[in-house]
């Protein structure tokens, strides 16, 4: 019984799909009429059918672009930390090629901050006094002069730069040694003061430190004259310096420890 009625309505829907697929030129009303509520249903199953069909391979499309999407940008990634880290090694293998002069024991030593006052002009580094850094210290750079330390803990160091209101060292105009007294500036520049009024000092003459007041070794990288000028007595001369080192753009240093 239950087979029969299966062969009933298949027969139907097969008799269905025939009138969609070769509709007759005229129907009676009344045959219209019964048939119109079944084709509704079947007209909308076969839309819809068509859409399903043109969603599943865009889904598709989309998930694997979305993989896809997420493999760039880890590659991007790594790359730019393969990047970054070759750029410290070679920061680093200029800065161990530096002379040390008279230094026994050389610390290379990474910033960690910045003092963020815009008149005091310090930084502090990830060594300290395990490291044997004491107490002047002298820091520098693959390019030259940073500075010295001024503060001493176990594992830091606070550092103040070239360019300080409050820093002092003894340095030479190397082409003619005539000597005078770097000083940092409130607005971050570099002078050296206190040269002689009558002598011949250039743009781009090479400022060295002196070895003067024992605590820069002679010799040191500091930076190039700019211009000279009489100070307001006109008893001097006053040079503004270039420093060697770009001091808002370091990331490593190598302290000079003495024995």
């Amino acid at each position: 019984m239950r087979t029969r009625k299966t062969i009933i309505v298949v027969s139907i829907i097969a008799s269905l799909f025939f009138f969609l697929a070769n509709p007759p030129l005229q129907l009676p009303a009344f045959k219209i009429s019964i048939i119109s509520p079944l084709l509704v249903p079947l007209e909308v199953i076969s839309v819809y059918s068509d859409k399903i069909k043109k969603i599943l391979p865009q889904s598709s499309i989309h998930k694997e672009e979305k993989f896809l999407t997420q493999k760039i940008t880890d590659l991007e990634r790594r790359v730019a930390e393969l990047q970054e880290s070759k750029m410290e090694a070679e920061r680093l293998k200029r800065l161990l090629s530096y002379k040390k002069g008279k230094s026994s024991k050389e610390v290379v030593a990474r910033l960690v901050a910045r003092d963020p006052s815009s008149w005091k002009r310090t930084v502090i580094i990830n060594r300290g006094r395990s490291d044997g850094i004491g107490a002047d210290t002298v820091v520098v750079s693959e390019a030259g002069l940073v500075g010295r330390v001024f503060e001493v803990g176990g594992d830091f160091s606070k550092v103040i730069t070239l360019d300080d209101p409050d820093f002092r060292a003894s340095v030479l105009i190397q082409r003619n040694r005539q000597q005078g007294l770097l000083k940092g500036t409130i607005g971050g520049r570099c002078e050296v003061i206190y040269l002689d009024k009558d002598a011949e000092i250039l743009s781009g003459d090479r400022v060295i430190t002196s070895g003067m007041g024992g605590v820069f070794p002679k010799g040191l990288y500091v930076g190039d004259v700019v211009e000279a000028y009489k100070d307001k007595l006109g008893m001097s001369q006053v040079a503004l310096i270039e420093p060697a080192q770009d001091l808002d753009r370091m990331e490593e240093v190598l302290c000079l420890v003495e024995d």
